[in-house]
Parts: C-alpha cells; sequence; structure tokens
C-alpha cells in the first residue's frame, strides 16, 4: 500500500515525510530544499542564482525558441548532408515538434505576457475566482498555523481515503484563521489531471456551503485545463512513462544541437581561415 506523505513547512524550507499507513511509523524524512534532485531542479529553473538566474533562462528559452524555428525554416528545400552537419539537421528539423512543444511550456511559465494571451484566448480574463473561507467563532482568538484542525484533517483523511481507495487523497492544512481545510482528489499521473477539490471549515469540519464548497475538474474552465495540460505537454505524463521517456529523449537530442552547432561553426571559420591564401610582394 502507497506510503501517506505529509508536507512539514519550516522557515526556508519544507520536508516530506512518508509514513506507513497502517503503523504511523516515519519511512522517510526529506529536505525539500535538499539533494541531488533538487539541485538539478534550482539548476534548470534558476541556474542556483534565484531571481538573476530566473530571468537568464526565461530569456535564453526565448532565444532558443528562435533558434529552433529558424533551423526549421532554413531547412526547407535543402538537400540532404551527411556527418555531423547531417546529424544537426535531421535531430533539429524532425525533433523539433516535441522541442517546441516543451521551449513552447516553459515560454508560456516565463513571460506573462503569454501566459495572459492564452487566458484571454479562452475568455476567461474578466473572471474572478472567489475562495472559500472558514468563519472564526465569536470569543474565539485566532489560533496559530493549523492548530485545532489536527483532528478533523485525520478525520476527512480516513473519510476520503474510504470513498476514493484508487485515487489519490491530498488534506491541505490551513495556514490562516480564514483559511479552510482544502481535500483534494487526485488521479494517479498519467495524464493531464485536475483534481476534485472540497473545502471545509477549519472550526466546525463541516463542508462550506454552495459551489465554494466544491470545485470538480468536471466544471474546470478553458483556461485551468490548458493550464494543466501545459503540464502535462512540459513533463510529457500526457503519455505516461513513454510520453516522459520521449520528453527526456528529446532533450538530450536537442542539447546535442548546441554541442554540434558550436563545432560546425569553428570547423567553418577555420576553413574560410585555411582557404585564404597570404598575397605576396
Amino acid at each position: 500500500e502507497r506510503a501517506v506523505e505529509i508536507l512539514l513547512f519550516a522557515p526556508g524550507t519544507h520536508y516530506l515525510a512518508q509514513l506507513d499507513p497502517v503503523t504511523a511509523e516515519l519511512i522517510h524524512l526529506q529536505d525539500m530544499n535538499q539533494g541531488f534532485i533538487q539541485s538539478v531542479l534550482r539548476l534548470h529553473r534558476n541556474l542556483l542564482i534565484k531571481k538573476p538566474g530566473q530571468q537568464v533562462v526565461h530569456w535564453a528559452t526565448l532565444i532558443f525558441f528562435g533558434l529552433v524555428v529558424s533551423g526549421i525554416v532554413m531547412k526547407r528545400g535543402r538537400k540532404r548532408w551527411r556527418g555531423l552537419a547531417g546529424w544537426h539537421v535531421l535531430v533539429g528539423y524532425y525533433g523539433s515538434v516535441v522541442a517546441l512543444a516543451s521551449i513552447g511550456t516553459g515560454l508560456y511559465w516565463g513571460f506573462s505576457p503569454v501566459k495572459n494571451t492564452v487566458k484571454w484566448l479562452t475568455g476567461e480574463t474578466s473572471q474572478v475566482e472567489e475562495k472559500a473561507e472558514s468563519v472564526l467563532p465569536a470569543g474565539i482568538a485566532p489560533p496559530q498555523g493549523a492548530a485545532g484542525s489536527w483532528e478533523r484533517m485525520e478525520t476527512l483523511a480516513i473519510d476520503f481515503r474510504n470513498r476514493y481507495p484508487d485515487q489519490w487523497v491530498r488534506v491541505n492544512a490551513p495556514h490562516q484563521p480564514t483559511d479552510p481545510i482544502q481535500v483534494s482528489v487526485i488521479k494517479p499521473p498519467g495524464g493531464e489531471t485536475i483534481p476534485d477539490l472540497w473545502f471545509f471549515d477549519r472550526y466546525s469540519g463541516q463542508q462550506i456551503d454552495g459551489e465554494l464548497g466544491r470545485k470538480l475538474a468536471a466544471d474546470a474552465g478553458r483556461f485551468k485545463v490548458l493550464n494543466q495540460w501545459m503540464y502535462a505537454i512540459h513533463f510529457g505524463t500526457w503519455g505516461g512513462w513513454p510520453g516522459r521517456t520521449m520528453m527526456g529523449l528529446s532533450a538530450l537530442a536537442v542539447t546535442s544541437l548546441v554541442v554540434s552547432g558550436w563545432i560546425l561553426f569553428f570547423r567553418r571559420k577555420l576553413r574560410r581561415r585555411a582557404s585564404v591564401v597570404p598575397e605576396h610582394s
């Protein structure tokens, strides 16, 4: 049976605790700001230098997008090339579909005008999403963090786990006095997954009344569906493990274009220099 996972937030970091679902014994505790995978993730997002690195990554992605598109245009109508040039052209041309999908989703997250344009195309720019809130009872001091909500969260976790045994159940602890307890029911990964959400008053444990108390994936707007598809495309989860493998191989192939491009560039430079015959007086 799958382990129960708990996120524990601390100043400057957060921890993922995995517990035995029967005995509640701690199986593993991971500092989510430490480890090789987290370092690679930060390198991918911001070159390990936070905000400045994030901007460099965004603009480099835009430049790379232009290079891929220009490479496709230059390839059309050309004869077949051999050797390293052939590798560069074939990988760049036929691998461009997957590469552009990955790069395009990166631009979507990196530049707000791109994301706002997508939202405008869905016609949902003027919609304001209301938030579900807990009602602080009169005469009660505002609690700190999730104090007083743990027992209700445990009850909800058990209830939803029994109701949805084949899906993932996530219970989010409230942090502010008016925050609700949020329960997410998530389909196992393998495609574009929008969770079903339920919201409960942190003080009474009752589901919040009306539409604010439940947001189902079936009722999600076009922009929310498209936004989730961006994740599925970027990570390849739309195709399960084959999709992830394809995106990974595409990333390796596209990376090789940078190396082969530099080699071809300097090789051409050297040939031009060698072809220049010095003049003798």
